[in-house]
């Protein structure tokens, strides 16, 4: 009896978890399908910033913006590493906190002095515990990206990067390829790659452009606003790549949860049946004795 009474318990307590994981799998994915909606809102506008970008440096060959200042031997690099504030998503966090702990240490044997911003409380939390002090953390980036945010981190990276104090920035988060396909990876924001794609500017060969205003004028507006576009570009693919992966981990624990009850209801009929064959034998022998 005391057998089949643990088993029931185990069995309504795998049925309650499986409600809360089967919960939040549901939440994740209208969260997902809510980041996807903002990110191909926002992708386009991205390439259009940036495609108009290399098309005045490959149309004028002026590219001594700032911004495109290069160093062969970077002697300040700073990456930041796009976390997320809460777990159960799988391998996520510990992919991007392994992207960036391999990039700190790749830029610290290259001579540069290396300092880590970090978005979001898991990588952080992860960081202090080895003692990795980040210089800045963000808690404040969820599903919810919002550009006024970005935008100030953005500018704080262009503004100490344009006064020499930085020399380069790099991101480790993940990319959004597809709903089925997310890869982390480490971005260079700057300094800024102009010509990083530009096979659609090589194309027009034999176009001529005429520029109004000058393209310096228009480099000197136009690029820091591509720099901030890529990195909120960048938060909208965390975020959405995020939710992804909690939906698929959240999926494969309700799973999970949804296989084990069934076996432990097998066990519960095996342990029930045992116990009533033993009850009938105890029936019949005492029947047995009493008639004998």
């Amino acid at each position: 009896m005391a057998k089949t009474r643990e088993i029931r318990r185990r069995i309504k307590s795998v049925s309650n978890t499986m409600k809360i994981t089967r919960t939040m799998e549901m939440v994740a994915t209208v969260k997902a399908k809510q980041c996807q909606g903002r990110l191909k809102g926002a992708l386009p506008y991205s390439q259009a910033i940036s495609g108009i970008v290399k098309r005045v440096v490959a149309e004028t060959g002026q590219a001594r913006h700032p911004l495109f200042r290069t160093s062969e031997k970077p002697a300040k690099s700073l990456v930041l590493a796009i976390s997320s504030n809460r777990g159960f998503c799988g391998g996520f966090n510990t992919n991007v906190i392994q992207a960036a702990r391999s990039e700190v240490s790749r830029l610290k044997e290259s001579g540069s002095a290396v300092e880590i911003d970090v978005s979001g409380k898991k990588a952080a939390a992860f960081f202090r515990y080895i003692g990795w002090n980040p210089a800045r953390t963000f808690t404040a980036f969820d599903d919810k990206v919002a550009y006024d945010a970005v935008e100030k981190v953005a500018d704080d990276y262009i503004s100490r990067f344009t006064s020499g104090t930085l020399d380069e920035v790099r991101i480790a988060s993940y990319r959004y390829l597809s709903s089925s396909r997310q890869e982390i990876s480490v971005t260079r924001l700057l300094p800024f790659e102009p010509a990083a794609a530009g096979a659609a500017a090589s194309g027009g060969r034999g176009v001529f452009y005429s520029f109004d205003p000058p393209p310096g004028t228009i480099l000197r507006e136009i690029v820091p606003f591509a720099v901030k576009i890529v990195l909120y570009t960048l938060f909208l693919e965390a975020a959405t790549s995020e939710q992804i992966a909690r939906r698929l981990a959240m999926k494969l624990a309700t799973d999970n949860a949804t296989e084990m009850v069934k076996e432990l209801k097998s066990r519960y009929n095996r342990a029930r049946q045992d116990q009533i064959t033993m009850e009938l034998s105890d029936i019949m022998g005492g029947t047995a004795a009493v008639e004998g």
